[in-house]
């Protein structure tokens, strides 16, 4: 009986290693979660465990391809166990909620281009600067 509990133990974590080994994202990305405004300079940061090439996607909200673009290298290229790369989609002035996605189907978080990318921000800043100051006005 106890060696049956030891080989349905082994199975069980042989089986939830094999599984996570699966599903394990290996690519990430990373855009400004505030959003850019029509005119600003827009590049998010991918990173991966294995080299990426070729290109990435902007993708609206409606699932349609909007623009697509060169993954570049960035330098360092290898820090820590990560691959870094620069997406730049600063030719897209469009406004509109977005993500991005690369080739193995990594999306990023969705982000917005227009006016209303700092508007939510506006009144915690000026708190912030005020508590920095010595009292407040």
């Amino acid at each position: 009986m106890k060696l049956l509990k030891s080989y349905f133990s082994f199975l069980f974590l042989l089986i939830t290693v094999c599984f996570d080994s699966l599903y394990a994202q290996s690519s990430y990305i990373r855009v400004n979660q505030c959003g850019y405004l029509e005119a600003d300079q827009k590049i998010a940061t991918a990173f991966s465990k294995k080299k990426l090439k070729g290109r990435f996607f902007v993708i609206n909200k409606s699932g349609e391809e909007v623009f697509k673009g060169n993954i570049e290298k960035a330098e360092p290229l290898l820090w820590g166990q990560y691959y870094h790369y620069y997406l730049d989609f600063s030719e897209l002035k469009e406004e509109g909620n977005y993500s991005l996605e690369l080739t193995d189907d990594t999306r990023s978080t969705e982000f917005n281009i227009g006016p209303e990318a700092f508007k939510a921000y506006t009144e915690d800043i000026l708190l912030f600067m005020r508590q920095q100051r010595c009292g407040y006005n």
